[in-house]
């Protein structure tokens, strides 16, 4: 009996993920993973020495099954995503402040960010449960400044990912069962 109570907790205990992510002017870019900082330039200096080192041939005809086998499973994973019932939650706070030194032209960016936030919005509410806590644009006029601070908070919990991993698979090997179907 207290083993299927461990295991009801451990399947819908909910798991927060945080993770916060830092751009200024200075071109200073970092992840905070639950306190802790990541530099992400340090990151990608580690990456470009590492790609020069590694200076091999590769077969076009590889990487373009390969590549074709990833859009099948990223088109996989998003279908299972939207038509799925059961999804985490995403809770999200921006604060962006910027400036471009003329007042006009920071008039006109912040009329265009407002345009199209509805985009990227309604693809993730499309995936997720989507709760935004903060979203603050401050324009700086006739200042240059750029400063962007985002903060997620992912929630999910073991059931979920064991229920979205098994309807990837399913829709997955459907997309593959359709593709190989279709004349070439």
């Amino acid at each position: 009996m207290r083993t299927l109570i461990i295991i009801f907790i451990v399947l819908f205990l909910p798991l927060p993920i945080v993770l916060g992510v830092f751009f200024n002017e200075d071109k200073e870019f970092f992840f905070k993973f639950y306190g802790f900082k990541v530099e992400f330039s340090s990151l990608m200096n580690k990456f470009k020495q590492k790609k020069n080192h590694k200076k091999t041939k590769k077969n076009k005809s590889k990487d373009k099954k390969s590549e074709n086998n990833t859009l099948t499973n990223l088109k996989a994973l998003y279908f299972s995503l939207t038509k799925s019932y059961i999804k985490p939650y995403l809770f999200v706070s921006l604060y962006n402040e910027y400036g471009v030194g003329d007042a006009a032209l920071d008039g006109i960016i912040y009329g265009l960010i407002f345009a199209f936030n509805a985009i990227p919005l309604a693809l993730i509410k499309s995936i997720m449960n989507l709760k935004i806590l903060k979203f603050q644009i401050n324009p700086a006029w006739n200042e240059e400044k750029f400063l962007i601070k985002l903060n997620i908070i992912f929630i999910f919990n073991l059931f979920i990912i064991i229920f979205l991993l098994l309807l990837f698979f399913y829709k997955s090997k459907k997309l593959k069962s359709l593709k190989k179907s279709l004349p070439t």
